[in-house]
């Protein structure tokens, strides 16, 4: 756990800790004063695994440390980017695809009820407006993906406005929750590690190496998890949703278009080559795993033989045709599959150590 924060205007600055050691990490939000909603946040327990509680600041400073947080802060000056592009254009969003993003939002979140949204803004001190501002960022970056790098080189982003703005992305998109997690995954393995004799406990470290302590200590609990049975138990549990699919397909941005192309295909014997052509869309190589296609598509996924066309199946925001080259089954031959149940055990393993020794405090 990292204490003793010294709070400074635009920055966190951590000197020194119970169990962590003169370490001064950087952590950018919004410009505040003492005793804003900021400071407490900060103060926070988050969860707790034996006497030791951990902090929102000691989540913000092991993200930072790892690198993620610099990962967010891209991830923001590309959104920032896009809606700068977009004004520099004097174009809006579809308020019907801004409404759409909105609800997934709420519903992945189980915030049916707008008295449940304007409850979880609250708990975050979050603004609608900077909610609603995220949601345009995301659908925008999506939208641009391919021209990112160039948008971002065009319109570039000060460094005080991501920091102001960088708190509500975080919690937005889920990140500060994932940091969270991954923190307790790893303080969860270090202790279970100490306990069973792996490693000697390290009570008084600086706060970089005690990073680096539980992370490579996560490292070692990951690799005496995984053993062939383990593997082999996770593709016997699998073996449905890790059917594989080499396949080709064509995106259309509405279902009749590909329907028309459904037609010209399948019933009319146009080349796939040809159905691209006329509808100027790309043929796109992929594989694909059942567990990803939607439940309503997925037996006819399933029943499909080696060259059927499959559509329109609703992907990635558009509508979308598939022509099945390949169905493999899982196999512990498969380098892939392997990696996947590889993955899963460890993601499971990891989950019951959380659940035997962390106690959470707040809600994610």
């Amino acid at each position: 756990m990292l204490r003793n924060c010294q709070k400074l205007e635009g920055i966190i600055e951590v000197r020194a800790s119970t169990h962590f050691t003169t370490c001064d990490v950087a952590v950018s939000y919004t410009k505040r004063r003492r005793g804003t909603f900021m400071d407490v946040l900060l103060e926070q327990v988050v969860f707790s695994v034996g006497a030791d509680p951990y902090r929102w600041e000691d989540v913000m400073m092991f993200a930072q440390l790892r690198g993620d947080w610099a990962v967010l802060e891209k991830r923001l000056r590309e959104g920032f980017a896009c809606l700068a592009c977009l004004n520099d254009f004097d174009e809006e969003l579809e308020s019907t695809e801004v409404e759409t993003a909105a609800n997934e939002f709420r519903y992945e979140r189980d915030l049916v009820t707008a008295a449940e949204a304007e409850a979880w803004l609250r708990q975050w001190h979050l603004s609608a407006e900077a909610w609603m501002e995220y949601v345009q960022r995301s659908l925008l970056r999506q939208k641009w993906a391919a021209q990112l790098a160039e948008i971002v080189a065009r319109y570039p982003v000060g460094k005080k406005f991501i920091k102001e703005n960088l708190y509500a992305e975080a919690v937005c998109s889920g990140a500060l929750a994932r940091f969270a997690r991954a923190l307790a995954a790893r303080v969860a393995a270090y202790h279970m590690a100490v306990k069973a004799g792996w490693i000697a406990a390290a009570p008084h470290v600086q706060a970089a190496d005690k990073v680096a302590l539980f992370e490579n200590t996560y490292q070692r609990f990951c690799d005496r998890v995984v053993d062939s049975k383990g593997i082999n138990n996770q593709i016997q549990l699998h073996h449905l949703e890790w059917i594989r699919f080499h396949c080709r397909s064509l995106s259309f941005p509405a279902e009749e278009v590909a329907r028309e192309a459904l037609l010209c295909a399948r019933d009319e014997g146009m080349a796939l080559e040809a159905v691209a052509a006329n509808a100027k869309v790309e043929i796109k190589d992929m594989k694909l795993y059942i567990e990803e296609v939607a439940l309503p598509s997925q037996n006819r996924f399933l029943a499909a033989p080696k060259g059927a066309i499959i559509g329109p199946v609703e992907w990635e925001g558009s509508f979308a045709l598939f022509v099945i080259d390949e169905k493999t089954l899982p196999s512990a031959d498969d380098v892939d599959i392997v990696q996947r149940a590889r993955q899963s055990l460890i993601r499971r393993t990891t989950q019951r150590e959380i659940a035997a020794r962390v106690k959470w405090h707040a809600q994610l």
